[in-house]
């Protein structure tokens, strides 16, 4: 998959369903460093356990829900949901609270009294938080660090300073594949093809993907030096970091004047650049619109509701229920950028959250036909809050159903035409629409619709 040097994705299904914080074991022998490594892991297991006592006194009640989340970006009410649907909240109990710091403040002041070796402070601090996310049984609450936390505000902004380059990993390290026309890398003479081999003096030939995007990217308007191999030779370049919005909605007309609208993910520049792509159609003066929201993991509640406010004129888009039984309606204004248009929504299983919300929403508004593969179903919203110190925690706040008063959590939104795809037409999660049996049926079903 390609890395934009300006932007890396994580807003994918894929990426949401991986644990950012997975549990290291020691497996080193010896006998002093056994006796180190018993002690740690006794003080994490005891930590974990403290905490979990916590959350079993203070909360009888934790969500429970197996299913998927959307993503809000603002600081909301906490709120969690029984499996059966309802909901059950307790006062917060001082007490336990108290109780555990009393706890924790003995041990720690115990261990750094006492304690033989050194204490790594930040890694026992990073352990608390990580253990006390992992309490909730949730999956899809997590504890980020001031650098991962920073990381994910900068992706869902949509906008980054970098070189206007893409790489892709190859054998013989970072190869570049694409340029932006006009952008920093273009005017400086960077070629496809090239291999990047180091940045700002440093070898980055053993580099992961991440490590390298990480490098190259900076402050707009520095510099940043990058040697590149090209046909053997290498060759120097001083390049200047440029902002950049990234796409997350492309567009063209390609069969019988029917508009494609793709949809990466719900950032918090795809209203803008949706409006876009509508507006092209208009002045094309399309016969209908295939939306392609397959592989596109959700995103911002704020961006998904501007895109649908464009194709609704007033009424409901979705509706949100907390650990209070509070519900929040979200609305469309009066006025829609088109109408009386066919559309079409192409899905598959790893269109999930906002992508599901947008889908499930055209559908119950419109009479959208949905072609493609059963969803992911993800029904539950997310926000996150941030610490004192640049860290934060992300959890879920809300459960939201579609206009209809579908339940999307665990459940997906089963197409009115499937169709699976064919293993030509995706390869490394990309799709070519050439060889696309999905896109095929949607087309026919934009005909059938135009003709009547």
């Amino acid at each position: 998959m390609d890395n934009n040097f300006n932007n890396e994705n994580i807003t994918e299904v894929k990426e949401e369903n991986k644990e950012i914080h997975e549990q290291k074991q020691n497996k080193e022998s010896g006998g002093s460093l056994r006796f180190l490594t018993g002690l740690l892991t006794g003080l994490l297991i005891a930590v974990a356990a403290l905490v979990f006592i916590y959350f079993v006194a203070v909360y009888q009640s934790i969500h429970k829900s197996a299913a998927a989340t959307s993503d809000s970006s603002s600081n909301s009410q906490n709120a969690t949901q029984t499996a059966d649907g309802e909901t059950d909240v307790e006062t917060l109990d001082e007490d336990a609270i108290t109780a555990l710091e009393s706890k924790i403040d003995t041990l720690l002041r115990g261990l750094y009294s006492d304690y033989y070796y050194s204490i790594d402070a930040d890694a026992m601090d990073e352990a608390v938080c990580d253990a006390i996310i992992e309490a909730l049984g949730d999956k899809y609450a997590a504890y980020y660090t001031a650098e991962e936390y920073a990381e994910l505000l900068e992706n869902y902004s949509g906008t980054f300073s970098g070189i206007n380059a893409t790489v892709v990993e190859g054998e013989t390290g970072a190869v570049i594949t694409s340029v932006t026309e006009g952008g920093a890398a273009e005017k400086a003479g960077i070629l496809v093809g090239d291999i990047i081999i180091s940045v700002d003096g440093v070898d980055v030939t053993k580099y992961s993907l991440e490590e390298l995007v990480a490098a190259v990217r900076g402050d707009e308007g520095s510099e940043v030096n990058i040697i590149v191999l090209r046909d053997d030779e290498e060759i120097e370049f001083t390049i200047v970091r440029e902002t950049v919005d990234v796409a997350s909605v492309y567009y063209g007309i390609y069969d019988d004047n029917v508009l494609y609208i793709q949809i990466t993910g719900f950032e918090s520049n795809t209203p803008e650049q949706f409006e876009e792509a509508l507006n092209y159609g208009i002045e094309n003066n399309v016969s209908g619109i295939v939306f392609d929201v397959r592989n596109n993991g959700g995103g911002l509640l704020t961006s998904i509701n501007s895109v649908l406010d464009m194709l609704l004129d007033d009424g409901m888009i979705v509706y949100m229920e907390d650990n209070e039984g509070v519900i929040a309606t979200y609305e469309a204004t009066e006025g829609t950028i088109v109408s009386d248009i066919p559309m079409v929504v192409l899905v598959n299983e790893y269109t999930a959250s906002a992508a599901e919300l947008f889908a499930s929403c055209l559908r119950d508004r419109l009479d959208v036909t949905l072609v493609g593969q059963t969803t992911y179903g993800k029904g539950v919203a997310q926000t996150a809050y941030m610490l004192s110190d640049g860290s934060a925690y992300k959890y879920t706040y809300a459960q939201y159903f579609s206009a209809s008063g579908y339940d999307i959590n665990g459940n997906g939104l089963v197409p009115d035409v499937l169709v699976d795809i064919d293993e030509s037409a995706a390869i490394d999660n990309v799709i070519y629409l050439e060889d696309d049996t999905q896109y095929a049926a949607a087309l026919e079903k934009i005909k059938e619709l135009i003709a009547e």
